[in-house]
C-alpha cells in the first residue's frame, strides 16, 4: 500500500539484472551491501541503480569469504546468557525475549517449551524472521563471529534498539580460545573451519559496549553484560544481586525442569 511502491519494486528488479542478490546470507548487513556494491561498479542516485563513477584502476584485494554459518551449534542446555537471564529472573511471566543471533534456535525452543514469550532472528537460518523489539534482547555469541568491526558496532545498535527493558550482551573471552593453530585475521582469528573468532577481554568488552551505546554495562559473569535501559533498574539490579542469596534449587527446577 506504499505511496512508491512501484519505484521501490522497479529498483529491485533492476538490482535482481544484476545478481545482487545471489547471496543472501551476507547483504543483511550495510557494510556487506555497500561492498558489493562497490565490486559490481554499481551506486545509487537517488532510486536508480547507476554505474560508479569511480573507476577502480588497480585490482583489488578480495578478503575471504568467512562461513558464519558455521558458527551455530546445537545445544542441549540453554546458554550462558539465557542461563543467566533465568538465574536472575530478569523474565517475567508477561514479558517477551528476542533472540539476535538465534543460531539453530535452542534456547528458543527451550524457553517456549517453559511458557515463555520469545522469537529470533538469524541472517542465516532464521533470515525469513523479523526482528522484534522485546522487554529482553539477547546478543548472545554474535559479536565475537564478525569480522568487521563497523558491523559490530552496527549489530550492538540495533539490537540496543529493539530491547524496551534490557540487553544482554555475551562473546567468548580470550581464556576461550581452545582453536588450534589459529590465523590471524584483522582483530581476530580465523579458525581451521573457516569461521572468524574475536576473543575479548572483559575489560575490553565492557569498555566497547560502553563507549558503542554511551551507557553503562553492568557484568553477570564471564564475558556477559547487561545493559538496562532505565539506569534506575541497573541499580535495582545490583543492589538486589548483592542482598540476595541464590535459591539454587528453584534455579535448577526452571533450567531443567524434567529433572
Amino acid at each position: 500500500g506504499h505511496h512508491q511502491i512501484e519505484t521501490f519494486s522497479d529498483l529491485t528488479r533492476k538490482e535482481e539484472t544484476c545478481n545482487l542478490y545471489e547471496n543472501t546470507s551476507t547483504i543483511g548487513f550495510k557494510l556487506n551491501w555497500e561492498k558489493l556494491l562497490n565490486e559490481k561498479g554499481l551506486s545509487y542516485q537517488g532510486h536508480e541503480l547507476i554505474k560508479s563513477s569511480i573507476m577502480v584502476t588497480t585490482p583489488i584485494q578480495k578478503e575471504p569469504v568467512i562461513d558464519r554459518h558455521k558458527t551455530a551449534i546445537s545445544r542441549y542446555n540453554f546458554s550462558k546468557p539465557v542461563q543467566s537471564i533465568l538465574e536472575y529472573n530478569l523474565l517475567e511471566d508477561n514479558e517477551s525475549l528476542f533472540d539476535y543471533g538465534c543460531g539453530l534456535g535452542d534456547d528458543l525452543r527451550g524457553l517456549t517449551s517453559m511458557g515463555y514469550k520469545c522469537s529470533g532472528w538469524d541472517p542465516v537460518h532464521k533470515a525469513d524472521e523479523k526482528k522484534n523489539t522485546a522487554d529482553v534482547v539477547n546478543l548472545g555469541f554474535v559479536l565475537n563471529v564478525i569480522e568487521n568491526p563497523e558491523e559490530r558496532i552496527e549489530v550492538l545498535h540495533d539490537a540496543y534498539g529493539l530491547s524496551k527493558k534490557l540487553l544482554v550482551v555475551t562473546t567468548l573471552l580470550t581464556n576461550d580460545n581452545t582453536a588450534s593453530n589459529p590465523t590471524p585475521h584483522k582483530d581476530g582469528y580465523l579458525t581451521n573451519r573457516n569461521t572468524f573468532q574475536k576473543y575479548y577481554e572483559q575489560p575490553e568488552l565492557q569498555q566497547f559496549i560502553e563507549d558503542t551505546l554511551d551507557t553503562s554495562a553492568i557484568t553477570a559473569g564471564p564475558g556477559v553484560f547487561y545493559v538496562f535501559k532505565d539506569p534506575v533498574s541497573g541499580q535495582d539490579f545490583l543492589a538486589n544481586r548483592s542482598r540476595r542469596k541464590i535459591d539454587w534449587e528453584t534455579i535448577s527446577s526452571k533450567l531443567y525442569p524434567d529433572r
